[in-house]
């Protein structure tokens, strides 16, 4: 079995206004010539980019967990996950139902919103994952063991689609 690459990505997505860009960048409404969004999607928001990201900022805000700490470093608002497939994965189609089975992961408790990528050589898809339960109002805060069996439990879930 080939690798399937999980990157978190750094950026905290502090301001309202980041968080409406990487909407948008993974719905693939941005100055591009080219497409590159084969499917989009979201669990527990609307499909449209710009209401996806007001409604879950609506949820950060409803339970006071969308500013930051006047002198301090922005808080994690949005968890931005990169799944990226080996070359040989080349069915956008079977990708999609990829995406679906991870977002399952975290769609009981966190919004997500997803689109599946095909403006590299390798097919990925990019997650937005609400840092703050629309269930309870807790913030999530995973510990590198727990990220590390998370995205274990993401490369399972992939592997489950793509090599039955």
């Amino acid at each position: 079995m080939e690798n399937i690459i999980i990157k978190l990505v750094k950026e905290p997505y502090g301001r309202d206004k980041d968080i409406q860009n990487l909407f948008c960048y993974i719905a693939g409404e941005y100055d591009s010539k080219e497409e590159h969004t084969r499917y989009c999607c979201g669990e527990g928001v609307p499909l449209a980019p710009g209401k996806a990201a007001r409604r879950m900022i609506s949820v950060q805000k409803s339970f006071g967990k969308a500013g930051r700490k006047y002198g301090k470093k922005a808080n994690r608002r949005i968890y931005h996950y990169i799944v990226s497939f080996p070359l040989s994965v080349d069915d956008a189609n079977c990708v999609k139902l990829v995406a679906m089975e991870i977002a399952d992961i975290f769609s009981g408790q966190y919004q997500v919103y997803y689109g599946v990528h095909e403006d590299e050589a390798h097919l990925h898809i990019h997650y937005a994952i609400n840092a703050v339960s629309y269930v309870d109002g807790k913030k999530w805060h995973k510990s590198r063991k727990e990220i590390e069996k998370l995205e274990a439990q993401m490369r399972e879930r992939a592997g489950e689609v793509l090599w039955r």
